[in-house]
């Protein structure tokens, strides 16, 4: 009986979301399965837009 390989990834920033996209779409491991750990409450990482401002003079922050 052939057990279904696991990947744990540690981190859900963009690297982490990339390695998990990869390893998903490569055919080395058909039907892998994939847990990954992230600690926040949000993925992607530290990458982050803020709007400060009001309707008619507002401004984009890239937070990163």
């Amino acid at each position: 009986m052939q057990r279904t390989p696991t990947i744990g990834i540690l981190g859900g920033g963009i690297a982490g979301l990339v390695s998990a996209y990869y390893l998903t779409q490569r055919a080395i491991y058909p039907n892998v399965r994939i847990l990954l750990f992230e600690r926040s409450t949000r993925v992607v990482g530290w990458i982050q837009s803020e709007q400060l401002g009001n309707q008619y003079d507002s401004h984009i922050f890239e937070i990163g």
